[in-house]
């Protein structure tokens, strides 16, 4: 733990454990809204992709009722799943219980560098808007709490600023590093097989218009084969717009920029304290450091925000 590596006083260890305590409850929160809200975000693109698929073979393959009625069913459970998404409000909760996570985590490591508080997440969160948002405005409060404290360690001020470039910084680079690369790797084998099925539906219009008589007189369980392809072409390119707004509403490439931001930041801070020059420099590089990280959250809570909440009414 910190205090056991830098030695320090039990009032100032205390202080450090209060605020991790608080962050690891604020992350574990976070956590638990994202997966509600990400599992409500699958649940409804797989209601939707089905909500195709039954509609086509009822207009295609076979005007069953049974297809209307499953339609019905599908449509009303997606309305009653919105109805509960919005008044458990487990995205929102998860923007801000991530907001207050990643706040807390710059403060206790610029408590642990030593570097004096001065306010950049009120100023940021005034600047980006976040505290505009509903419930939002008692972050300021959270973080009010978490007082400023003189560490006294044994050590100089080197040993803290060590401490802190290996556990925050150097790590929180490793992680962004994983997730851009995982991110990157499935954007590009998401891209291929986009590509696989936009050649299968060419060679398959193709071969509507070369083997239509083929395909018209064949017959497979008393249909045409034709209609079989018919229904593909309907089904897949509706399958693969269910997909694209399912990924705009999960917000892929900004996530995806943001990760590169966030990396950007981190290792330009990794490289500039492993040789600072002295103390006043260090405590400038981990609170612009700071500052740069925290704005990069806001703005992406903002912009998630925005993406499934309305603009204010004017007037």
């Amino acid at each position: 733990t910190s205090d056991e590596a830098l030695q320090l006083r039990p009032a100032a260890a205390e202080a450090l454990r209060a605020i991790d305590y608080e962050y690891r409850r604020a992350d574990l929160l976070a956590v638990h809204h994202q997966q509600r809200s990400d599992r409500l975000f699958k649940a409804f693109s797989l209601m939707a992709a089905f909500m195709g698929f039954l509609f086509l073979v009822y207009a295609k393959i076979y005007p069953g009722k049974v297809f209307l009625a499953g339609y019905l069913v599908l449509f009303a459970a997606g309305f009653l799943m919105f109805s509960l998404a919005t008044r458990r409000g487990w995205f929102t909760r998860h923007l801000m219980y991530r907001a207050i996570a990643e706040s807390l985590r710059t403060r206790f490591y610029l408590s642990v560098a030593g570097v004096a508080p001065r306010g950049i997440e009120q100023h940021l969160m005034r600047l980006l808007g976040v505290r505009r948002i509903a419930g939002f405005s008692w972050i300021g409060h959270i973080l009010r709490a978490c007082t400023p404290f003189e560490l006294g360690t044994t050590h100089d001020r080197h040993a803290c600023f060590e401490w802190v470039r290996r556990t925050w910084i150097e790590d929180q680079h490793k992680y962004f590093s994983r997730k851009a690369h995982g991110l990157h790797h499935a954007h590009h084998r998401l891209e291929r097989i986009k590509g696989y099925i936009l050649a299968a539906m060419a060679i398959a219009v193709a071969s509507l218009m070369i083997f239509k008589g083929f395909l018209s007189y064949n017959e497979v369980l008393g249909l045409p084969l034709k209609t079989y392809l018919v229904f593909l072409l309907g089904l897949v390119p509706f399958w693969l717009g269910v997909w694209e707004i399912y990924q705009a509403k999960m917000a892929i490439k900004e996530l995806g920029w943001q990760y590169q931001n966030q990396l950007f930041h981190l290792e330009r801070a990794a490289s500039a304290l492993r040789h600072p020059g002295n103390a006043r420099r260090a405590v400038h590089i981990l609170d612009d450091t700071a500052e740069r990280l925290l704005a990069d959250t806001y703005l992406w809570t903002v912009q998630r925000f925005h993406r499934e909440h309305e603009p204010p009414a004017a007037g």
